[in-house]
């Protein structure tokens, strides 16, 4: 059922918009399933202060727990928890887009993203990037 069906069944969800800068990031990345403790390698879409975007074609489900390290441009590695909010599959592909939501975020690892997001911003403003993400251990 697509976007103009569930309109019209009354039945369209809607959902907060995500809180902050969202950057494009395009890299690839490794996270690590909290119920299995699978790795899985997935494309990192983008990133913003308060959630991600990330495309597999492993199958995820709404609720799962992923963790994944960010380290920011001071060498700095930040320990990310994310709940899947949101799955939309991508049509004609293998790969489905997966919206995740940070939890349980301290305060300064929550600042030390936001930081790194607008440093970021600026970077691909500029015509240049400076994008580093751990892996997890």
């Amino acid at each position: 059922m697509g976007l103009l069906d569930r309109l019209a069944a009354g039945k369209a969800k809607t959902r907060p918009p995500r809180l902050g800068t969202r950057i494009p990031a395009g890299l690839r990345i490794d996270v690590r399933l909290a119920r299995d403790g699978a790795v899985h390698s997935v494309l990192l879409e983008d990133l913003s202060s308060s959630g991600a975007r990330i495309s597999t074609p492993v199958r995820f489900s709404r609720n799962d727990v992923l963790s994944l390290t960010l380290t920011n441009a001071g060498g700095e590695k930040i320990d990310l928890v994310c709940r899947i909010v949101s799955i939309r599959p991508r049509r004609g592909e293998l790969h489905i887009d997966f919206g995740l939501r940070f939890v349980g975020l301290r305060a300064g690892d929550a600042e030390k993203i936001r930081k790194h997001v607008v440093r970021q911003q600026a970077l691909r403003d500029a015509g240049t990037t400076a994008f580093s993400l751990g892996q997890n251990r």
